[in-house]
């Protein structure tokens, strides 16, 4: 393969698995991609305790962490 196009994570995963693989970023775009969590309609206590969560994670520096234990950098910028 010559080259292929991923978003951050797929390539962090893969160079964090694979690091003598030689793959190499070409270029990156400036633009950030979003991740969400889906919800049933109505769940409105259970949005607002992971919400709480996540933000305690943050905080502390835990999904720092745990960003760095698994992609090797924190993507939680």
């Amino acid at each position: 393969m010559d080259a292929t196009v991923n978003d951050k994570l797929t390539y962090l995963d893969y160079a964090k698995t694979t690091p003598d693989s030689g793959l190499k970023v070409a270029a990156e775009a400036p633009d950030k991609t979003e991740s969400a969590f889906v919800f049933r309609k109505g769940s409105s206590e259970l949005t607002k305790a992971v919400d709480k969560a996540l933000e305690d994670l943050r905080a502390d520096g835990t999904l720092a962490k745990i960003s760095d234990k698994y992609f090797g950098a924190d993507v939680t910028k």
